[in-house]
């Protein structure tokens, strides 16, 4: 794997390993207590793969999680059409 991690072509597990190494230590443990043991393993390699996250993946990474949090918990309040319609606000058309 390269040295930095390329937000518009990884997987889901790279981008759940990045996501950790950017919340830090402490949140990353209370996170690793909601996952399985082999869920564990599969980021943990993942996280040691990563040698640098610059700031703009950082930013980039962070965008994208969050606006999958909202898109999620809209969907629960408010449905699907509803949570497009925030993200076509938030985002753009093509982004949303």
């Amino acid at each position: 794997m390269a040295d930095e991690i390329h937000l518009h072509f990884t997987t889901g597990r790279q981008k759940a390993a990045a996501i950790l190494i950017v919340l830090g230590a402490d949140i990353s443990a209370e996170v690793f207590k909601y996952l399985k043991e082999e869920e564990m393993e599969l980021i943990t390699k993942e996280i040691a793969q990563i040698r640098k996250i610059t700031h703009s993946q950082k930013i980039a990474l962070l965008q994208e999680f969050y606006s999958l949090m909202i898109a999620q918990e809209f969907i629960i309040q408010g449905g699907m059409e509803y949570a497009r319609a925030l993200l076509i606000q938030a985002l753009g058309e093509d982004r949303a």
